[in-house]
């Protein structure tokens, strides 16, 4: 833990995790944070807030619940957002058919922000074909990375290319 007097961060941005349920977003976030992964699946109830120190910038990572019969009434968590993170597994298309309704319900509850999109799992074997992943250029997103929350591949750059988005 850090003490009474280190550094306050330079900036301090929201960040929304969504996508669908089991696609590895707590996975993501909680390694990236606090450097653990978990394998087993517990879908997250609602939404949980995970604070990020890096370089000297606060991320607020709201990790929504993708499942949604435990998203509740998450609309609100959406608004005031900086920037967002769209989730799927790159072993599930169906998990990627339906990032244009997250991103599109990102848009809608938050307004323009920047948005990443990121494909989970890439150390997994059955990937789709990455030739197929094109919705960030069909949505105009910031950029699409691979990554894999299990060997930690890429965990920062979706959050950097925010913070350089906003910066």
């Amino acid at each position: 833990m850090e003490g009474l007097h280190a550094e306050a961060p330079v900036h301090t941005y929201k960040i929304l995790l969504v996508g669908e349920g089991n696609v590895g977003k707590t996975a993501y976030v909680r390694k990236w944070a606090r450097g653990e992964f978990i394998e087993m699946y517990d879908p997250t109830l609602g939404v949980v807030v995970q604070p990020v120190k890096h370089d000297g910038i606060l991320y607020n990572v709201w990790d929504c619940a993708g499942v949604k019969e435990f998203s509740g009434r998450g609309d609100h968590s959406y608004a005031g957002a900086d920037g967002a993170i769209v989730m799927f597994d790159l072993t599930d298309v169906r998990s990627y058919e339906s990032c244009g309704a997250w991103v599109d319900k990102v848009r809608e509850m938050a307004g323009d922000i920047p948005i990443v999109l990121c494909g989970n799992k890439c150390d997994m074997e059955g990937q789709m074909d990455i030739d197929a992943i094109a919705l960030h250029r069909e949505k105009g997103l910031t950029a699409y990375y691979s990554v894999s929350a299990k060997n930690n591949y890429n965990l920062e750059k979706p959050v950097v290319t925010l913070a350089d988005a906003l910066g």
